[in-house]
């Protein structure tokens, strides 16, 4: 959510990435990767260098963090009929429908902008990104066909390399448990098994969500 913000008020402002780095103190690449979810440093440093900027920004107006929801990793990948380029990427998307400064056509604009991709992608992400949130809010809003006394048990599988670790595990999940979180899990996954690179946090999160969707198909 907090790069969310970030991203709101500099499409706003008309300010390029690079404006904002040197308005905040941090390398344009780290940025970069901080607003992509991938940046594998001290985030709470950064963390704390956006949200003054953000204040700053505003007019001194501390940020509303009752507001900032858990944001839910989705994974995109899409190959355009037009031009020679293909592309997958994962990171978190906020699912607030009534965000007015963030929207899936802001998100694209800024995220092929960014990345310097060519135009054809713009449409296919947008696109890629809401029928995702979509579909994972249709699945958190879900009705549950079980009581309280009965549980529904899925196997999920984890199976994953980054750079030279490999990670394997499987267990089972209950779907029909509303406080079974996948970010939250994989959080606590990686803290116990010392898993400090934060795109196994992430891929874990999109693994399971992976599985859950199919599941409820």
């Amino acid at each position: 959510m907090l790069a969310q913000e970030v991203e709101a008020l500099r499409s706003r402002l008309g300010l390029r990435q690079v404006d904002v780095s040197k308005e905040c103190g941090v390398n344009a690449s780290m940025l970069s990767q901080w607003m992509l979810g991938r940046y594998k440093g001290n985030i709470a440093r950064i963390n704390g260098l956006m949200e003054g900027w953000l204040v700053n920004r505003r007019g001194g107006k501390p940020l509303d963090k009752s507001a900032m929801l858990l944001q839910a990793p989705h994974r995109m990948m899409h190959h355009p009929s037009t031009g020679d380029g293909g592309g997958m990427d994962a990171f978190h998307q906020h699912s607030k429908r009534h965000e007015s400064d963030f929207t899936y056509d802001t998100f694209s604009a800024s995220l092929i902008r960014d990345l310097d991709l060519p135009d054809c992608f713009y449409a296919p992400i947008a696109t890629a990104i809401r029928l995702q949130v979509e579909a994972a809010t249709s699945y958190v809003h879900k009705p549950s066909n079980t009581t309280k006394k009965d549980t529904a048990l899925i196997p999920i599988y984890i199976k994953l390399r980054i750079n030279d670790t490999v990670l394997i595990d499987s267990f089972e999940w209950d779907v029909s448990n509303d406080l079974n979180n996948p970010d939250m899990f994989a959080a606590a996954l990686c803290a116990d098994l010392g898993l400090d690179d934060g795109e196994f946090q992430v891929q874990i999160a999109l693994s399971i969500r992976d599985q859950l969707l199919a599941y409820a198909k």
